[in-house]
């Protein structure tokens, strides 16, 4: 849970200031930050939680795999503050309809939504926004700093304004204003908060390492733990392992299907794997074959395993009902 604070890529000094101020804030409250991890104000927001030691949670659209390794993001990750998730394969690339699908996701992480500036009637921000005053996820906040008319619209769709507080006035005053709407809408009576009187504070994003003991309990499961940890993509800087993680992947899941069946084509395999481009299906392949862990059948571009063999050592021939 936390606060997400979602807005356009494309923001003025005004709105960079106001998003660093009420991330920084919600860092301060132990609020987690959520957002999408894109340009503008995802990566203000994220960023300055991060920077004030607070915790964040990234919802991306694509490149996953690129940006859990990126300089950026990859030193908080190290230190347990931040969290990087995608509902989409993680190397897939930017795709319009998974950036606006991920929207809902950012706010069902979290408790409250904060939009900082939104065109009205286009852009990812307004239909996520749209979409969660319409079925009351989250309550709605919209900076009333900004008089751009997508903002001015979603106040009057019922969206609460917001603006930011003097902490000399209130140094707990994010979370004061946000409980001070409930789910429906509705403005609450003012009253001191819970937190306060209890003198806690929401959790911040805390992320442990589990040893997996239960697993471990014989010689060849350890074996099997030691190789994957072997052959897992190592990170120093720019300088990589020369095992490709999710080709590893890839090769492990070709091999089980052709435990199954005799051969397999790539057009079977675009099935099979949607999530995965066809250019890297075949590039997978190919990589594949060089190593000789598959052997091409024709020109169809069909695989089977090399090591097919029939019982009397010879080398299995694919039925093919073409």
């Amino acid at each position: 849970g936390g606060l997400s604070i979602v807005g356009s890529r494309n923001i003025d000094s005004l709105d960079q200031d106001f998003t660093q101020k009420v991330a920084r804030q919600a860092s301060l409250e132990g609020l987690n930050v959520v957002s999408g991890g894109a340009r503008g104000v995802d990566e203000v927001s994220m960023l300055s939680a991060l920077e004030a030691e607070g915790g964040a949670i990234g919802v991306l659209a694509d490149s996953l795999y690129k940006a859990a390794l990126s300089a950026k993001w990859r030193k908080y990750i190290k230190q347990q503050q931040l969290v990087l998730i995608s509902a989409y394969y993680p190397e897939a690339g930017f795709n319009a309809g998974n950036a606006m699908g991920r929207n809902k996701y950012i706010y069902a992480l979290s408790d409250f939504a904060l939009i900082v500036r939104s065109d009205k009637g286009k852009g990812g921000t307004w239909a996520g926004a749209v979409e969660n005053l319409k079925k009351s996820w989250v309550p709605s906040f919209v900076n009333s700093d900004n008089s751009v008319d997508g903002n001015l619209a979603l106040i009057d769709m019922g969206a609460e304004p917001f603006s930011i507080i003097d902490t000399r006035l209130d140094e707990n005053w994010l979370i004061n204003k946000l409980y001070h709407v409930d789910l429906a809408g509705t403005v609450n009576e003012p009253e001191k908060h819970s937190y306060q009187e209890e003198n806690q504070k929401p959790q911040k994003l805390i992320v442990e390492e589990v040893e997996p003991t239960e697993l471990i309990n014989n010689v060849e499961t350890q074996a099997v733990l030691d190789e994957i940890e072997n052959e897992t993509l190592l990170c120093s800087g720019s300088i990589f392992s020369r095992k490709d993680f999710f080709y590893e992947i890839f090769k492990e899941y070709l091999n089980t299907l052709l435990l199954d069946s005799q051969n397999v084509s790539i057009k079977e395999l675009e099935k099979l794997t949607p999530d995965v481009k066809k250019m890297q299906i075949i590039s997978w392949l190919d990589r594949a074959e060089d190593e000789g862990v598959i052997e091409r059948i024709g020109r169809a571009r069909s695989y089977k395993n090399p090591s097919q063999l029939d019982l009397g050592g010879n080398e299995m021939l694919p039925f093919n009902l073409n």
